[in-house]
């Protein structure tokens, strides 16, 4: 019989023996591993979405004014009656380290939705316990197909997703102040709302939950919780009177101009409103509590989608029964249901009341950034519903007993199973609706294709389905959209070669495309001969209306010099090659006439040809 001798095996370096250790310690608790799973799927999600699009819209703006404007009047600047120092900073930053790159605010955007996932965690948890139904709710609130749009467009995600984190952590706080009041725990919870406001005037809804939480918590009447807390009530009210008086006067207006913020003086009737609010709660809501919407989410081409009328019924039959059950067993129901009452209503009130109602009627409310906080609120009430909060006594949270049944473990995962498939399928429904955004390939051309150094550009609007002319006007110009990469990039047409971006987004060589010509020459082998006393009139083939045109000039040249093009009195001035050149300029206007000439001191030159016309990628 043979025997194998085994080698001892080499012990493990410090560093491996702590890492063991500490993967030894890792919570592995059905709970923890829950909540992994959560946020890895969080992640996940995020980045598969997010990436799919790129700057758009408004994002465009805050790109170009980061780059043009100083950092103070930056971050407080009025836009569209918005005050948000906290967004522009971010923009500001990414700005500076890494402009035009979509990939870090894909980053940003996913660690962002898995850190409110993860505090939403915590703070349920603090609130009603670290049961495994917490991580489902947090699942119906981060992972809701009516996030998808809100995150992958970046300005809203800078809105939508902070707010979020901000409800999170002074839920969190909210609840540590009820039970025990000590002092990090008003000073977070002060905090947290001074946060949310950086990014957003309409964190100052968070007082909503803050409220709710600490009267359903404390178990007290509101008038003495307020007297038990009041220190940090007073505080919170003395912020929100500055942060108020603030807002009013950094987004005020002069007379004569548009004023974009809501306004109760707004002409709105009745009927306005319960349209409004019925949009809001039955074409988004009730079904995002459900894990939907379900191929029916509005989309650029398709704004005004609704659910069919059976899947609106259904859905308001099983929210409704659901609320309703809980309502009749759970002690307090009305303060949560209060709560979400409250919130949905100033918030969608906001819409109501706002200019883009003005614009776009009731549809207006269709757009779900306006519904993400509205049920991030109704998901913390569902968490206060169904489940006793630690600082109650759990058979004295009910009016009575729950049947036997309704605890079994088979019903959890059957009810779990059904809300994770009705998110992937609302998820991947909405994604195929919402597609591919236009412009990331457009940009990834004109990042990838852009020559090294300094560049000559013809300015031209971009193309409408990366960012509309006919809405975002001068924003829409390739000079503005490219303006973070700074002053490598020459906009003033002047250079030779000039370059064109193309409608795909790839930069190439200039050509002009000949919408009219120069009439021959008078001079053989020559054909305008230009010296500084001898000007030419040139004779053309035809007009030209004032609009975006270029003017190329081939020109023979003994030696560099200079040659002023006037076209209907607007000198364009040329720098000339020695020998055989041909020179393009750009410029905005009409075309009748033409007149060559060069500078005082300058020697004489040929003129071989000149042409007038769009400007056209070259190949």
């Amino acid at each position: 019989m043979s025997h194998v001798q085994l080698r001892p095996r080499a012990p493990l370096a410090p560093g491996a023996r702590g890492l063991l250790a500490r993967l030894d310690r890792l919570d592995r608790t059905p709970y923890a591993l829950a909540v992994a799973a959560l946020l890895v799927a969080v992640v996940a999600v995020r980045l598969w979405s997010v990436s799919r699009w790129t700057w758009v819209d408004d994002d465009w703006i805050y790109l170009e004014r980061a780059g043009s404007t100083g950092l103070g009047p930056y971050l407080v600047q009025n836009y569209n009656g918005h005050l948000m120092p906290g967004e522009f900073l971010v923009v500001w930053l990414l700005t500076r380290l890494a402009p035009l790159a979509f990939l870090p605010a894909v980053a940003l955007v996913a660690l962002t939705a898995a850190g409110s996932a993860a505090l939403w965690c915590r703070a349920l948890a603090e609130l009603v316990g670290p049961r495994l139904r917490v991580p489902a709710l947090v699942a119906l609130m981060t992972l809701s197909p009516l996030l998808l749009r809100p995150t992958m467009w970046f300005a809203s995600a800078l809105q939508v997703l902070p707010l979020q984190l901000c409800t999170a952590l002074v839920v969190l706080f909210a609840a540590r102040v009820a039970r025990r009041g000590e002092r990090a725990d008003h000073l977070g919870l002060v905090l947290s709302f001074v946060l949310g406001l950086l990014f957003w005037q309409k964190a100052l809804l968070l007082l909503v939950p803050v409220t709710a939480v600490l009267v359903f918590t404390s178990g007290d009447r509101f008038r003495v919780t307020v007297r038990r807390h009041l220190g940090v009530v007073a505080v919170l009210g003395g912020v929100t009177a500055a942060y108020l008086a603030l807002y009013l006067w950094l987004t005020a207006v002069d007379p004569g101009q548009r004023d974009m913020r809501a306004s109760l003086a707004a002409d709105r009737s009745v009927g306005d409103a319960v349209t409004v609010f019925a949009r809001a709660a039955g074409d988004l809501l009730l079904p995002g509590l459900l894990g939907g919407p379900w191929g029916t989410m509005p989309v650029e081409g398709d704004k005004g989608a609704r659910p069919p009328l059976a899947v609106l019924l259904v859905c308001a039959v099983l929210v409704a029964g659901t609320v309703a059950v809980l309502a009749a067993r759970r002690r307090r129901a009305w303060q949560p249901l209060a709560m979400v009452v409250v919130h949905a209503a100033v918030s969608w009130s906001l819409v109501l009341f706002s200019n883009r109602f003005d614009m776009l009627g009731p549809e207006a409310i269709n757009d779900e950034r306006y519904h993400a906080d509205v049920l991030t609120v109704a998901v913390l009430a569902l968490a206060m519903l169904s489940t006793p909060t630690v600082a109650e006594d759990p058979a004295g949270a009910w009016r009575r007993p729950w049947p036997a049944w309704s605890g079994s473990g088979r019903l959890r995962v059957v009810a779990v199973g059904v809300l994770v498939l009705s998110l992937v399928v609302g998820n991947v429904s909405a994604l195929v609706r919402i597609g591919t955004h236009p412009g990331k390939a457009w940009l990834a051309h004109v990042r990838t294709t852009l020559p090294e150094g300094e560049v000559d550009l013809v300015d031209a609007y971009a193309p409408d389905d990366v960012l509309s002319a006919a809405f975002w006007a001068r924003s829409a110009r390739v000079s503005a959209m490219l303006a973070p990469l700074g002053d490598r990039l020459d906009f003033a047409g002047t250079g030779s070669p000039l370059h064109v971006v193309a409608p795909d987004g790839r930069v190439r060589t200039a050509r002009v495309d000949p919408a009219v010509r120069a009439e021959p020459g008078p001079v053989a082998g020559c054909g305008y001969a230009v010296g500084p006393a001898t000007p030419s009139r040139v004779p053309l083939t035809g007009e030209l209306f004032d609009y975006d045109w270029a003017v190329q000039v081939d020109t023979v040249a003994g030696s560099s010099g200079r040659l002023v093009v006037e076209l209907d009195g607007q000198d364009l001035e040329l720098e000339v090659p020695r020998g055989l050149g041909a020179v393009q300029v750009a410029f905005t206007g009409p075309v009748t006439e033409a007149v060559l000439r060069v500078p005082p001191g300058e020697p004489t030159l040929c003129v071989a040809g000149l042409v007038v016309g769009p400007v056209r990628p070259a190949g």
